[in-house]
């Protein structure tokens, strides 16, 4: 007989928000090659992403650590030891312990999604969510300058 249960998601101990320029890849890289994974926490990456290249980042984080690596999916549910990566041509934002897309502006210029991200982080007025505030925690990375 079939075990039509579904697996109850393991929720994070811990949100991290990691905010990364386009070129990040190297510090998101040893970030992770030297995360456990079984830390508990739930991952999230923003990066400024070129719309007009495919990005491979969740093959090449793949790589780096045992941890569940997904581009992020609508309305996702945050779980523990996951890392959640933005999709080109979004803003994403936290809510209730899952992750909410929009499009972004088609207008030509610079897109921040990280500065969208983290302009909601603190938005809680609900008081249940107040320990999920407490327990985050955020975290830019950028490229060395090699000059």
């Amino acid at each position: 007989m079939p075990n039509n249960s579904k697996k109850t998601p393991k929720l994070p101990t811990h949100f991290i928000a990691i905010g990364a320029s386009a070129g990040g890849l190297e510090a998101l890289q040893e970030l992770f090659e030297h995360m456990p994974c079984d830390s508990g926490a739930g991952f999230i990456v923003i990066q400024h992403l070129s719309p007009d290249f495919k990005s491979v980042m969740d093959e090449l984080l793949s790589r780096c650590t045992k941890m569940p690596v997904c581009v992020v999916k609508d309305g996702v549910l945050i779980e523990a030891n996951t890392v959640y990566l933005i999709p080109p041509r979004k803003n994403m934002i936290i809510s209730q312990g899952r992750l909410l897309l929009s499009e972004q502006s088609p207008q030509p210029g610079m897109h921040c999604p990280l500065d969208v991200f983290f302009a909601h982080w603190p938005k809680i007025n609900n008081t249940a969510l107040w320990e999920l505030y407490y327990r985050a925690l955020a975290v830019t990375v950028r490229a060395e300058s090699k000059t």
